[in-house]
């Protein structure tokens, strides 16, 4: 009865309907954001150097290709959990393109595991365990390689 009377009354004309103020409009949900400390960022990156030091040794003495490509795979799923989305994207951040320099400084074009001409900088320990884009942390491996270890990355 209050919508008929609203919809014949010039007095309301041209304006919502009494129904329509009443409601209100459903918020967005925006997941919560994890905060991380400097500190905790640097614990991350030292937990990380500290699991990377057997894999150097073992990947500086591997005879084969399968082997050393066995070793990255092997390396890519680290003991602990997955980090947060925001944690990710600080690790996969590169603070003035200063790891970049570094690789293109070395002069190095070669993939670390067969020797073709390396396309790929490479996390040993993935950004989603919280793998930093430090110099220990990445190696530079070709197409192919990279595709061995990430078979769902193939195109």
């Amino acid at each position: 009865m209050t919508l008929l009377y609203h919809y014949s009354n010039p007095v309301f004309k041209g304006k919502p309907w009494a129904i329509e103020e009443g409601r209100k409009k459903k918020k967005k949900h925006k997941p919560a954001r994890i905060k991380i400390s400097n500190q905790q960022f640097r614990d991350l990156v030292k937990r990380t150097q500290d699991y990377l030091v057997p894999f150097w040794d073992r990947f500086n003495s591997a005879e084969t290709d399968e082997a050393r490509l066995s070793l990255l795979r092997a390396y890519s799923v680290p003991p602990w959990k997955r980090v947060s989305q925001h944690v990710r994207r600080l690790c996969r951040k590169d603070p003035h393109h200063q790891v970049s320099a570094l690789f293109d400084s070395l002069g190095l074009v070669k993939c670390a595991t067969c020797d073709d001409p390396a396309e790929n900088k490479h996390h040993i320990v993935p950004c989603c365990f919280g793998g930093p884009t430090i110099s220990v942390n990445l190696i530079l491996i070709c197409e192919k390689c990279h595709e061995s270890i990430h078979p769902w990355m193939a195109q």
